[in-house]
């Protein structure tokens, strides 16, 4: 079963932004520092996430970042898994998270085409349809 973090209220005034000493936190210490950051939004979480592990640590060749998903749509559930796959798609959709925090990436290679033809191509299409954003955290 996947890990789900549920949105808290905001507090009245939102704190600074995310300080860089804060680049490698547990998962745990990943929740206390959004709780202090007020992710409200895909495009928060996504800089939340690149604060604690940030993209210009990553290889070139790895594939991070928001992968489905509009930054200006809400959050207020995020599913935290290992891969993004039917299962962990559907629990998403049970559990009504908005955004999917997965570890290794879902689109790993630039596709030439978004179909269900292929098995990435099918679940970005279904995390789409279901307006569950995808942010690979590898």
């Amino acid at each position: 079963m996947a890990r789900v973090h549920r949105r808290r209220p905001a507090p009245e005034a939102p704190t600074a932004a995310i300080p860089p000493d804060r680049a490698a936190l547990s998962c745990d210490a990943m929740s206390a520092v959004h709780r202090e950051a007020a992710a409200d939004t895909v495009a928060d979480w996504v800089a939340l996430v690149d604060a604690c592990y940030p993209e210009r640590d990553a290889a070139d060749w790895d594939a991070t970042g928001l992968q489905v998903g509009d930054p200006s749509d809400p959050v207020r559930t995020v599913l935290v898994c290992l891969d993004v796959t039917a299962e962990t798609l559907a629990e998403a959709a049970a559990r009504g998270a908005d955004l999917l925090l997965a570890h290794h990436p879902l689109l790993f290679r630039p596709l030439g085409r978004l179909t269900p033809d292929s098995a990435a191509g099918r679940l970005a299409l279904a995390a789409a349809r279901q307006r569950t954003a995808v942010l690979a955290a590898h």
